[in-house]
């Protein structure tokens, strides 16, 4: 997460948090006409607490996730472990 500002959390449920980020700029922020990097969402979830089952399920929602293409569906973007 420390490629990542945290502007604000969207939610929580079951699993984790899911929170509204943007990437870090580097190079101190974006030049004249330049946007600044997009908004995006990164859904946290503790592995550590969840049963053997439900890591399972985390892992293949990962999965589906990924394989989503329509322009409807927000576009997945990567899956990355902490800690």
């Amino acid at each position: 997460m420390e490629d990542y500002e945290k502007v604000r959390v969207l939610g929580r449920g079951a699993f984790g948090v899911a929170t509204l980020v943007r990437a870090k700029q580097t190079g101190g922020g974006p030049s004249l006409g330049q946007s600044a990097p997009p908004l995006q969402v990164v859904k946290a979830i503790d592995l550590g607490a969840l049963t053997a089952a439900a890591r399972k399920e985390a892992q293949t929602e990962i999965q589906v996730l990924a394989q989503f293409s329509h322009p409807n569906i927000v576009e997945y973007s990567t899956a990355f472990l902490e800690g």
